[in-house]
């Protein structure tokens, strides 16, 4: 599949303001972190997608495991996606971010690496 290449700002246009194309596994990791910055119930359209919030939010100490089970299932709504290999949760309570590196396998055999800013 291809589509128009976002940005971790979430622009579509890059320094010379043109689009991009992605494709392959760049375009899944892309549409792994779209699902990742996207709060469930948030999408009308269909209210099951996103992330889980509940886990990692308003809480003053971050638990992991649930952190990362939210996570888990929030890489696996994209079809593509065979298997989660790791994830690595790294929070910055000061700051209230948490970042979120992952590594998962395509239904094709390709390995996806890529890691997402998650904001309080």
């Amino acid at each position: 599949m291809k589509t128009l290449k976002v940005d971790k700002d979430g622009d579509l246009f890059d320094k010379h303001k043109e689009l991009e194309i992605v494709e392959g596994g760049e375009e899944i990791c892309q549409s792994i972190e779209r699902t990742l910055t996207t709060r469930m119930g948030e999408w009308f359209l269909n209210t099951n997608f996103g992330l889980d919030h509940e886990h990692l939010a308003n809480v003053k100490r971050l638990d992991l495991d649930l952190a990362r089970s939210a996570i888990y299932e929030a890489i696996m709504q994209e079809t593509r996606v065979s298997e989660v290999i790791d994830i690595i949760l790294d929070p910055d309570y000061r700051k209230r971010v948490l970042k979120v590196s992952f590594k998962a396998r395509a239904d094709d055999g390709t390995t996806l690496e890529s890691e997402v800013m998650l904001g309080a």
